[in-house]
């Protein structure tokens, strides 16, 4: 089942990546969607298959259960997982002079700041 979870992950990140640098022209956010949707589809497919057995074993019915603890772990993991992404690829794309800035404050005002002067500019990402 994860095979398959990380086909369907990687034919829909490839495409949600695709559509992202078509409208953004941004390779590395397009590669940041592509991987956050990966991996949320990685997980998808996990909990889809433990969560109806570790009902099952509870003595629980999986059918009414699975569908609520599914969305809200792939819901929750998607929340996590996307800025986590982000700032995976931020820590390498922002550099303050040669030092990549790894501090998560100082990333995220890093982040701002450049937003801004691109917004300034008129520059897209």
């Amino acid at each position: 089942m994860l095979a398959i979870g990380a086909m369907n992950g990687a034919l829909w990140g490839l495409l949600m990546g695709a559509v992202t640098l078509l409208l953004y022209r941004s390779p590395g956010l397009a590669a940041v969607m592509a991987a956050a949707m990966l991996l949320n589809m990685l997980v998808a497919a996990g909990v889809g298959v433990l969560c109806p057995m570790m009902l099952a074993r509870m003595r629980r019915d999986p059918v009414m259960g699975s569908s609520i603890l599914l969305t809200a772990t792939t819901d929750s993991m998607g929340f996590l997982i996307f800025p986590r992404a982000r700032h995976a690829a931020a820590a390498v794309a922002v550099r303050d002079g040669d030092q990549v800035v790894e501090d998560e404050v100082a990333l995220t005002a890093a982040l701002w700041t450049l937003s801004f002067q691109r917004l300034n500019t008129g520059e897209s990402w």
